[in-house]
């Protein structure tokens, strides 16, 4: 990740997952990434068991990745 770049969040579609791309996370995209990761369940009928691990696709900054894929079967 280049030095000073921002995450930036991408939901054009609210049926596609929200994806967080990689980068420095401020309050107001996390503010955003959280908003999109709780109407996204709703526009695609998941299963509450199942949302978070859907949701989870969505983040691209390997680091953030490198911290959940170990675990994500307990997700």
């Amino acid at each position: 990740m280049p030095n000073g770049t921002h995450a930036v969040v991408e939901h054009p579609n609210p049926k596609n997952v929200p994806t967080l791309t990689p980068g420095t996370v401020a309050p107001e995209i996390m503010a955003s990434w959280f908003s999109a990761c709780i109407t996204h369940p709703m526009n695609r009928k998941t299963a509450p068991e199942d949302e978070v691990a859907v949701v989870l696709r969505g983040l691209q900054d390997p680091l953030i990745k490198a911290w959940y894929e170990p675990d994500f079967e307990c997700i």
